[in-house]
């Protein structure tokens, strides 16, 4: 396998078999949930608190979720609630934490939906 994965994975997939991506680059869509905001299910094997910094923030892919470090996409704040649950896409660096648990380090990401569409399809 390449240090690059190029399939979009899910959480639960990478936290059951970790020793296959520790160490790469891998890509997840998902929901944006910031700081907590909202429901989050860590999957076995899932780092359950903050890695790294208290500005580590959430990302949901089905219904699990994971840690990310390291920055976030342009166009969504950890701070802001109102961003929580927009849909995104990361690219990061699996990590595990001390205590073996995987985590995300950020290296690149983008919010998939614009403000102003998020709005009209809730006004709507």
């Amino acid at each position: 396998m390449s240090k690059t994965t190029t399939k979009k994975l899910t959480i639960d997939q990478i936290c059951s078999q970790p020793a296959i991506y520790v160490g790469r680059a891998v890509t997840l869509a998902g929901i944006f949930l910031g700081w907590g905001y909202g429901k989050c299910h860590f999957p076995p094997g899932a780092e359950t608190t903050s890695p790294k910094t208290r500005s580590d923030w959430l990302i949901g892919t089905g219904s699990d979720c994971a840690y990310v470090t390291g920055g976030h996409p342009a166009g969504v704040n950890p701070a802001n609630h109102e961003d929580s649950g927009c849909h995104i896409e990361i690219t990061g660096i699996v990590a595990l934490s001390d205590d073996g648990g995987v985590y995300f380090e950020f290296k690149k990401g983008r919010r998939l939906v614009s403000k102003s569409a998020a709005k009209d399809k809730t006004a709507a």
